[in-house]
């Protein structure tokens, strides 16, 4: 059986350059980054087509579940920072509401 794919194509280029900000910044082995990376990445352009399920864990702990996706009509930051790669924001379909969380905090 094969693998289902996206029509979004995910580089590996990408791939690379956001596995080694986990490495310097989230502390994480290269293998584990690697990892999360790819699962990031599938996920967000996932998001792109539809709605999708996933889990993560919270500033707290606690594991949240969320079904989100990204919309054209993205919230833009107003004070001027740069976007960082280690963030992920989406639409919550459950919270009808804008969220973020860190891609080391994604249950892969």
């Amino acid at each position: 059986m094969k693998a289902q794919t996206s029509p979004v194509k995910v580089s590996r280029a990408d791939v690379l350059r956001l596995t080694w900000q986990l490495v310097r910044n989230a502390s994480l082995s290269f293998s584990e980054a690697s990892k999360r990376a790819w699962a990031t990445l599938r996920l967000k352009a996932e998001m792109l087509i539809k709605p999708v399920s996933f889990f993560y864990y919270k500033g707290d702990g606690t594991e949240r579940f969320a079904v989100g996706h990204y919309s054209t009509d993205a919230p833009t930051d107003s004070n001027g920072k740069p976007e960082s790669l280690l963030v992920v924001r989406y639409f919550d379909t459950l919270a009808d509401g804008w969220r973020s969380f860190r891609i080391d905090r994604l249950i892969c």
